[in-house]
């Protein structure tokens, strides 16, 4: 399992969707707004943050909700928080098709949702497109993780997440 950290993975979601993607600060937003946490964080609150291979398709499909079917922020984050599991486990799955019913856009707010094409369906393999490529390149390019205490292999800051 490789892990990366925040700008690691702000560069694998560059490398992928351009440089519209999510920038290192926006990536710590959504950490520390309990959206979409990190798998693991080195020596407690404060170590680096380590995402793994899933956390980052979490983050690729919360930029895909919002720029290209055009979610509001307050409709994804209410996904994210509410359907976060279910989401995870079918990325985890690789397989099959997240689907978003308009219901989830029920407190529509100031925005209209009536441009956006109900239900939104996105298929898991568009959200590891280039991923998988990308994540290996990179952890080619830099086969060590900086880890907020020093630089270690990925084995062993994957340990470090699933401890």
């Amino acid at each position: 399992m490789d892990v990366f950290t925040v700008a690691e993975v702000a560069m694998l979601l560059r490398d992928v969707d351009g440089r519209h993607a999510f920038t290192p600060r926006a990536i710590r937003y959504y950490a520390r707004a309990g959206v979409l946490e990190p798998s693991g964080r080195v020596a407690g609150d404060r170590g680096a943050r380590l995402y793994t291979l899933e956390d980052v398709a979490m983050l690729r499909l919360l930029w895909m909700l919002q720029r290209k079917w055009h979610l509001s922020e307050r409709v994804v984050w209410a996904l994210f928080v509410y359907r976060h599991a279910e989401f995870r486990a079918q990325l985890a799955s690789r397989a099959g098709v997240i689907e978003i019913p308009e219901s989830a856009a029920v407190s529509r707010g100031a925005e209209d949702t009536r441009a956006i094409r109900w239900p939104v369906r996105v298929p898991v393999s568009f959200v590891f497109e280039r991923l998988q490529t990308k994540a290996s390149a990179l952890r080619r390019r830099r086969p060590k993780v900086w880890t907020g205490l020093g630089w270690t292999s990925p084995i062993e800051a994957a340990a470090m997440v699933s401890a």
